[in-house]
């Protein structure tokens, strides 16, 4: 009679289960290193799972232990996702820079085989060119005209191949700069031939210097914009990872999942049980599957 008297005891809490039963789903957390993650952050999404499914025992406790490993490593898949495409895009840019670099360093490297139409198919070609044609404007406003070293880069890297008034840099500065030196002066001047000073050479020249400028600096808005959209193109492209990545986080994912609600039905059907109810027994299905890869397979 006097234990019927007593008050009840406070049932005990299923959410402090998490700290008690915790050891396989403890397991699972990084605590050092570069990768260390938050043990905090676990140790309150597996109270959650406590404090929502009300595990009675160890085996039930267990089971979510499981379910909280599963849930846990399954946020890993979704990092590892991320990271890789993360690491395409970074990469885009690093190695699309040291392409065009790697090909300017060639073509330098092979004077005379690479022309103004060579140089201008990108925006680093077109920079090169406009630093050029800037030595080039120095070296002319120094002393009034060019070396023959200077023409000859001027004729291989400037000349567009044009005629007529389209005639390019290259061209004109080609004609022109003896003039402008006072070098190979015509003696005599032909009937209806009109001489040109060194002084209206000079001014041929500098004109030509800055047609060159208006046009290198419109080539390069032109060929910016056209790279931009395929940049733009490409970095929407790498929005996935290689597929042989998302293969592999796919059966990783799927294996994760299984586990998931394979323990959480088991732990269903245990608490159905221990209630009083009768739950099916779990179908076990074992499958063979065979055949090689690119083959007809077979399931028995």
């Amino acid at each position: 009679m006097q234990l019927l008297n007593q008050p009840p005891q406070d049932k005990p809490d299923p959410s402090l289960n998490s700290v008690r039963h915790g050891i396989l789903a403890n397991a699972v957390v990084i605590k050092k290193g570069d990768g260390r993650e938050n043990e905090n952050e676990f140790r309150e999404l597996q109270g959650k799972f406590f404090e929502h499914l009300k595990p009675m025992g160890i085996i039930e406790e267990t089971l979510i232990d499981k379910m909280v490993s599963s849930y846990w490593r399954m946020r890993r898949v979704i990092w590892a996702e991320t990271g890789e495409i993360r690491k395409l895009k970074d990469n885009l840019t690093f190695s699309r820079t040291m392409k065009a670099i790697e090909e300017l360093n060639f073509k330098e490297g092979l004077p005379g085989l690479y022309n103004f139409q060579d140089y201008t198919k990108s925006t680093t070609g077109i920079k090169h060119l406009r630093d050029f044609l800037k030595s080039v404007e120095e070296e002319f406003n120094a002393v009034g005209y060019l070396s023959e070293k200077t023409v000859s880069k001027v004729m291989q890297k400037l000349d567009t191949g044009a005629d007529g008034a389209d005639m390019s840099i290259g061209t004109w500065i080609g004609m022109f700069n003896d003039r402008a030196s006072g070098k190979n002066m015509p003696t005599e001047i032909t009937e209806g031939e009109e001489e040109i000073s060194p002084e209206q050479a000079k001014r041929i020249m500098r004109l030509a210097i800055n047609k060159g400028k208006e046009k290198l600096n419109s080539l390069y808005g032109l060929n910016k914009e056209k790279e931009g959209l395929e940049y733009e193109s490409t970095l929407l492209s790498t929005s996935l990872p290689d597929k042989e990545i998302i293969e592999k986080i796919i059966r990783y994912e799927s294996s994760l999942e299984r586990s998931f609600f394979r323990n959480l039905h088991e732990l269903q059907r245990i608490q159905a049980e221990r209630l009083g109810k009768n739950p099916p027994l779990p179908i076990s299905i074992d499958l063979d599957i065979s055949g090689n890869e690119g083959e007809n397979r077979f399931v028995s």
